[in-house]
């Protein structure tokens, strides 16, 4: 589990996941979602995780400070990774 905020971590330590840090990982809207990508691609592919779960905590704190053009514009970074991250997975 690749998740920085402290709730969501706790919750993946309750039902036994490993918590895995990300340097640059802050949980607001400076973290580096990249590296996030990054380290879970590594995890699945070089590892022996077969599942993952990537927590990225910024969109959820936009939608309630209703910031939504910073909303969007993360989500758009974040859907160019994902694309990039199963690409890459799949190989």
């Amino acid at each position: 589990m690749i998740a920085p905020t402290a709730i969501i971590r706790g919750l993946g330590m309750t039902i036994g996941l490993d918590i895995i840090d990300v340097e640059g990982a802050t949980g607001d809207e400076h973290s580096n979602i990249n590296n996030k990508f990054i380290r879970a691609n590594d995890l699945l592919v070089n590892s022996e995780y077969k599942f993952g779960f990537l927590h990225i905590k910024a969109i959820d704190d936009m939608g309630h400070d209703k910031t939504i053009n910073k909303r969007v514009t993360i989500m758009e970074r974040i859907d160019g990774y994902i694309n990039d991250f199963m690409n890459q997975v799949r190989d």
